[in-house]
Order: structure tokens, then sequence, then C-alpha cells
């Protein structure tokens, strides 16, 4: 799961994972 974090803040959040990064970004913190 962290890959996937790591991976959308690369592209910059897309339209895909905008829904999932948020979630995971709390937790993360």
């Amino acid at each position: 799961m962290e890959k996937i974090l790591q991976i959308s803040v690369f592209l910059g959040n897309p339209p895909s994972t905008s829904l999932v990064v948020p979630r995971y970004h709390g937790m993360t913190e």
C-alpha cells in the first residue's frame, strides 16, 4: 500500500487514486 501512495504522489494524485490516496494519506500521517 505504501508503494501506491508514493506512486500516486509522484503522478500528482491522479483521478483514479485521488479517492484512495486521501484515505491512506491520513493513516500514514
